[in-house]
């Protein structure tokens, strides 16, 4: 852990000190203060950042204010993620595995972190937040060097840019997806990411003490649920959490069943090359691959890669 120490504008003292038959000038004064100074910044020293910037940071313009933060889960492996993340500036920070923060785009720059986003009406989120990628997956928890580095962090960004509790966000919270087979309109569960960083627990051993209870743009009638598992990870208590996230978590969790489809399961990445289907007679076929939704039989295994 760092921290920066200030010391407040030192106290004036007379010109002269009296101790018994000795006298102390008010220059002994100010060195003692010096010395005090110099020895506790040699214990103190200032937040560390790893590595280098994006080398998208120098063509990235700066953010006309910043009202929120967005915490996201890398989904992937550290090195993979966080190469991923350096080459196309998608986050302003990564806080890895061993609880380092990197740098990838300067705080008070845009990084595309958010995709499709919307909260409490405002759309594109990334015009108004930071983005903060940490190494894990949606429904794991983190290790205790991350949620330290992530606290200090999240500590120094609230403070700089007055950001409140509730207003540190999860990037499933604020991503959205456009109508498709499975949602008629447009609807909120487009992403899980970062789901771990609304639960109650989580976010007190980071020093967040509120959230929001209930989506905005729900409420509004702007977006429908189209998970409510997961808005119950999001809005929920404790209990109701707990509960929910065993939808995520279960061994058929990546199966297809009349309650689980290919939605559900990989998200807009239904259809792509990246996800497989294993049929149950053993057959497979990619996302590309598959003409026909309909005829998808129940217990088909679902593989996403990242």
């Amino acid at each position: 852990m760092h921290w920066t120490l200030a010391l407040k504008e030192p106290v004036i003292y007379d010109a002269r000190v009296m101790k018994g038959n000795i006298f102390w000038h008010d220059s002994w004064v100010h060195f003692l203060f010096l010395l005090l100074f110099l020895m506790c910044t040699c214990c103190v020293q200032a937040f560390d950042f790893f590595g280098n910037l994006s080398p998208r940071n120098s063509e990235r313009p700066l953010r006309d204010r910043t009202d929120y933060i967005i915490l996201h889960t890398t989904e992937g492996t550290e090195k993979g993620s966080l190469q991923k993340l350096i080459d196309n500036g998608e986050a302003n920070f990564f806080v890895g595995s061993d609880g380092r923060v990197h740098k990838i785009i300067d705080k008070k720059k845009l990084a595309y972190h958010c995709g499709l986003s919307m909260w409490n009406g405002k759309m594109n989120m990334d015009n108004y937040s930071i983005g903060i990628e940490v190494q894990g997956n949606y429904y794991l928890d983190i290790t205790p060097a991350q949620y330290a580095g992530l606290k200090q962090l999240l500590a120094d960004l609230k403070k700089k840019y007055d950001i409140p509790d509730e207003r540190v966000l999860t990037h499933s919270m604020v991503a959205y997806g456009r109508p498709n087979r499975w949602w008629p309109k447009p609807h909120r569960g487009r992403k899980r990411c970062g789901m771990l960083f609304a639960k109650t627990g989580v976010r007190a051993k980071l020093g967040l003490l509120k959230r929001p209870s209930f989506d905005p743009d729900v409420l509004a009638g702007r977006l429908v649920v189209g998970d409510p598992y997961l808005e119950q990870v999001l809005y929920g208590k404790a209990p109701e959490q707990e509960k929910a996230m065993i939808h995520y978590t279960s061994p058929t969790a990546n199966i297809i069943s009349k309650d689980r489809s290919a939605w559900d399961i990989s998200r807009d990445e239904y259809n792509s090359a990246k996800v497989l289907y294993i049929f149950p007679d053993g057959r497979k076929f990619h996302g590309n691959e598959i003409k026909d939704w309909s005829k998808i039989p129940i217990g088909t295994k679902v593989i996403t890669t990242p």
